[in-house]
């Protein structure tokens, strides 16, 4: 089941009423889709919080504007300062019937073996780009390194996720994902001892 975010359609425009209704706990956002009008809105900011803290871009959920709930995807949102406060969010309004375009991110599951084989585990891509009708849509695809070796690769089309059979992989297939290497090793400093030179002799005569 989609979660669930309440909002509000905003009549506030300007860089100084905007910055009012993010001192009175709310995020600027838009929504905008096919054929459809874009409309700005103002969040809650802690309950858009709590939806990030478990998801991340290409995440679909229902939006509530006054009343009438949408289908949307997570297209984007920006944060900002040394407490990186949400300052703004953007979403697609989904059609049953229309495919979309989302980034799908990767995530690494047993990590921690690669450290015990004394390897290092190199992430060359974080994320994949998907399309597929918003009832097949994934949020992450899973990797799971474990019984890696050095000198192994994932790539693209490697990748094995839900819905494959529905979702179209617009990411290259040759695109590395992740690889297995051995630790650099580092060179040991060698020492420069320098040769003493001779005492001149005072008063020496040749």
């Amino acid at each position: 089941m989609r979660e669930l975010i309440q909002a509000n359609l905003r009549t506030e425009v300007g860089k100084n009423k905007i910055k009012y209704i993010r001192t009175q706990g709310y995020v600027p956002a838009v929504i905008y889709g096919h054929n459809k009008e874009t409309r700005a809105l103002k969040l809650d900011r802690k309950q858009m919080d709590r939806f990030l803290m478990y998801h991340s871009k290409g995440s679909t959920l229902d939006i509530e504007i006054n009343g009438k709930a949408a289908m949307v995807v997570l297209k984007d949102f920006q944060r900002k300062g040394l407490k990186d406060q949400l300052i703004h969010v953007d979403f697609q309004e989904l059609s049953a019937n229309e495919t979309v375009k989302i980034p799908v991110p990767i995530l690494v599951r047993n990590r921690e073996y690669i450290e015990k084989i004394g390897a290092i585990l190199e992430d060359h891509l974080t994320e994949i780009e998907i399309e597929a009708l918003p009832s097949d849509l994934i949020e992450h695809v899973y990797v799971d390194v474990e019984g890696m070796a050095f000198g192994d690769v994932i790539r693209v089309s490697d990748l094995v996720f839900e819905n494959m059979e529905k979702v179209t992989l617009l990411t290259d297939l040759d695109l590395t994902v992740l690889s297995v290497v051995a630790p650099s090793k580092e060179e040991p400093e060698t020492e420069v001892i320098e040769e003493p030179t001779e005492p001149e002799l005072i008063g020496s005569k040749e």
